[in-house]
């Protein structure tokens, strides 16, 4: 996906060819490889683009593109032709795995419910945990409110990661309550490692600055994991005082175990905030 030019919507009025060769001697690749796409399917403006959205017996490949050109323009008037194929539960799962991600940049309180209703009832994980990450990226309060009150603290720990990951994209809605979980969440030694360390990592993403001297103490925790996360909540936290507590980490060679991606060393974590903390670094 792309960010949206609108350059592409004026051009649009003589047609989908004459969009191309600006696209062309642009910078902007993927929106120039969605349009010929499209142009190769026989579309020519952006009615045709509106109809294939919602046109099941076309393959679902081209319908994404569709899908991606209509996101482009971020136009509420589409959202609820996007909230009608999200709402179909004959469309392939691949199809509404795309809708779920093109919903977050609309950040629009309509797609609350319908994204709820998927989390609720769908059978499909990567619908679901999409679905969260989606509701989380709307930053609407409700839910922020639904994802905290029914799915931090459920059974299934891949759904509470991604639960409180998703809350970090919501600040201006988080609350005091939510914060304090969090600080038990990864206190608690019978939590996994990836819980306290994605809770720790949740206190410098939500920039709650009166959690600093509870983050500088979790620099000493066993887990590589929580150690890893705290450094980089108190690059985030801006916390100078923090840094002598860092520079006792200099000589940690451990990687976060847990990482779905490859980390460095908390070492180069720690060297990384202390850097930044001290001027001579950038995010």
């Amino acid at each position: 996906m792309t960010d949206f030019n609108p350059y592409w919507f004026d051009l649009l009025e003589s047609g989908l060819m004459s969009a191309l060769p600006y696209l062309e001697n642009s910078s902007y690749p993927n929106m120039r490889q969605t349009t010929e796409n499209l142009i190769k399917h026989g579309v020519q403006s952006f009615d045709d683009i509106l109809a294939l959205v919602t046109d099941t017996s076309q393959p679902d490949a081209i319908r994404k593109e569709a899908i991606t050109a209509v996101s482009w323009q971020k136009d509420e008037e589409h959202i609820p032709m996007l909230i009608q194929v999200l709402q179909d539960q004959s469309e392939s799962s691949d199809l509404l795995h795309w809708i779920l991600v093109i919903s977050s940049k609309y950040r629009h309180h309509d797609f609350v419910q319908p994204l709820i209703n998927i989390i609720q009832n769908s059978d499909d994980d990567l619908s679901r945990l999409t679905a969260i990450q989606s509701l989380g990226m709307l930053e609407v309060k409700e839910g922020t409110e639904f994802i905290f009150d029914n799915l931090v603290d459920t059974t299934d720990e891949q759904t509470r990661l991604t639960a409180i990951r998703s809350i970090m994209w919501m600040n201006p809605h988080v609350t005091d309550k939510m914060i304090d979980r969090f600080v038990e969440i990864a206190k608690d030694k019978n939590e996994s490692n990836l819980m306290r360390a994605m809770a720790t990592e949740a206190l410098g993403e939500l920039h709650r600055y009166e959690q600093v001297p509870f983050v500088i103490g979790q620099l000493s925790d066993p887990d590589p994991d929580v150690r890893y996360e705290a450094c980089w909540s108190l690059h985030l936290l801006e916390a100078k005082e923090a840094i002598p507590a860092i520079e006792a980490l200099l000589d940690d060679d451990r990687k976060p175990v847990g990482a779905t991606i490859d980390h460095p060393t908390v070492a180069i974590i720690a060297q990384y905030a202390i850097d930044y903390l001290q001027g001579k670094g950038t995010d």
